[in-house]
């Protein structure tokens, strides 16, 4: 057990590997986790937001486009250390955390698109993580509109009972927030395929065993098309 609101023991992936096919024509030549939001970068935001909670290691799980991030100039503290985990390939969303599992060091870690923001107390997160034996915490965020994101519904106790990613429902409830904890374990239960999403290959396999859903009151905000992204540069 970690000591309470330490996440500086805490690794952190974030998952910017994406080919960003719906938000190519604002894009252009360049990831989609490099796109400016004001006078910095949705990495920019999401690092940042990282290094003040605690988190001191970040792993980039790169690939389309991968040497513009390798090759940006991150403005971090100096006790904090970024790691690349590069795909030759593209792997999905699960592959690509396969493929990052030997460069983590904790045995609960942190998981984060990087194509998307929620602003979530962490040490809070961490402490549900913790308190659970969660093999999966996913932060779940309320949505008018269950087509924006994954569908989470969870029981009085927050264990998760469903997950259905992106249903063409208008009604509201959870959505996945784009936020994970995850105990290493995890990497037992993934398939032995290389290639596969966490959202729609892997996740609703495994919520019947200790999986929790994360409530927070924050708006998920995401540049994965170009409407969405024209909205999160008002918002942010």
């Amino acid at each position: 057990m970690y000591p309470k609101n330490e996440l500086k023991f805490i690794d952190a992936v974030i998952l910017c590997g994406g080919l960003g096919t719906r938000i190519k024509s604002v894009a252009g030549n360049k990831p989609k986790a490099l796109l400016e939001i004001g006078n910095r970068t949705m990495l920019d935001l999401i690092i940042n937001g990282l290094t003040k909670a605690g988190l001191q290691r970040i792993i980039l799980s790169v690939g389309y486009l991968k040497d513009q991030i390798k090759k940006y100039p991150f403005n971090l503290p100096k006790y904090v250390t970024v790691e690349f985990s590069e795909e030759d390939y593209p792997l999905g969303t699960g592959g690509a955390l396969k493929k990052a599992e030997f460069l983590l060091k904790s045995q609960n870690f942190l998981v984060l698109n990087g194509d998307s923001i929620c602003r979530i107390d962490l040490n809070n997160f961490l402490e549900f993580h913790l308190t659970r034996r969660a093999l999966l915490s996913i932060a779940l965020s309320h949505s008018e509109k269950l087509s924006e994101g994954g569908h989470v519904i969870i029981s009085r106790s927050k264990r998760i009972k469903s997950f259905n990613e992106k249903p063409h429902i208008d009604s509201g409830g959870f959505i996945n927030a784009g936020a994970y904890f995850m105990n290493r374990d995890i990497f037992l239960k993934m398939p032995s395929k290389n290639v596969f999403s966490l959202e729609k290959d892997f996740f609703s396999n495994i919520i019947r065993q200790n999986c929790y859903g994360f409530v927070v009151k924050s708006k998920v905000i995401d540049i994965g098309t170009p409407k969405r992204y024209a909205r999160a540069v008002k918002i942010l």
